[in-house]
């Protein structure tokens, strides 16, 4: 992806203290590498997507930036480092699996936004910031914001968590298959049928969106 909505929102989320150590996680094309760069010593940028990093790379020459690229799923390649500042925009969509490696984690459900929350905040240093966008379930029986504080409560930082917004399934099933081009694939309907489905066996009543701060403190 070049740059969206989703990773022009992140930029201007991100506090821009200058720092020792950034890392992006899911870098994508490298948008957030160039503002990183402006204030932060070392930028680490990770990708489970080789092509990915091959844009990114090019990015930062065609910006003359010196940044540590590595391949790797999540927190994967940079395990026992720390970071002063953790920026994310992650294939966030929850859904049942998915295929398509810009939206889909291949995590079911919200695994991949709790993730990102729960293994990021180990690798923040003292004082270290980490801001991620999210999707999550508004599952049948629990308040939205028990389920993302579970995520948080044993990580021992400060969060702070904005839902900007909610879709009911349906929606949001609609949604990202036409964000993917599927709505003229001719199966669509059964992609559709499938994909609702499994928001209704796991009871989901809707889906939020926002974004997560934490900081160790």
């Amino acid at each position: 992806l070049g740059v969206n909505a989703a990773s022009s929102t992140l930029a201007r989320l991100t506090v821009r203290t200058p720092v020792e150590r950034a890392l992006d996680l899911g870098t994508g094309c490298g948008v957030q590498v160039l503002h990183l760069a402006r204030h932060c010593y070392a930028v680490v940028a990770t990708d489970v997507s080789r092509r990915a990093l091959a844009c990114a790379a090019l990015t930062a020459r065609l910006n003359g930036l010196d940044v540590d690229l590595r391949p790797g799923s999540l927190y994967d390649p940079v395990a026992g480092e720390r970071f002063d500042l953790i920026v994310s925009n992650p294939p966030f969509v929850v859904s049942p699996g998915g295929h398509h490696v810009y939206r889909d984690s291949g995590l079911p459900g919200d695994e991949l936004s709790r993730r990102v929350v729960v293994d990021g905040a180990t690798g923040l240093a003292d004082g270290g910031m980490l801001q991620s966008l999210a999707n999550w379930m508004h599952v049948s029986g629990q308040q939205w914001q028990e389920r993302v504080g579970e995520w948080v409560a044993g990580t021992g930082c400060d969060a702070w968590v904005i839902q900007r917004e909610v879709q009911d399934p349906a929606a949001y099933v609609e949604l990202w298959l036409r964000d993917a081009g599927d709505s003229a694939r001719p199966d669509y309907v059964a992609r559709y049928d499938e994909w609702l489905g499994w928001f209704g066996a796991q009871r989901v009543q809707g889906i939020g969106f926002g974004w997560i701060m934490l900081r160790a403190t």
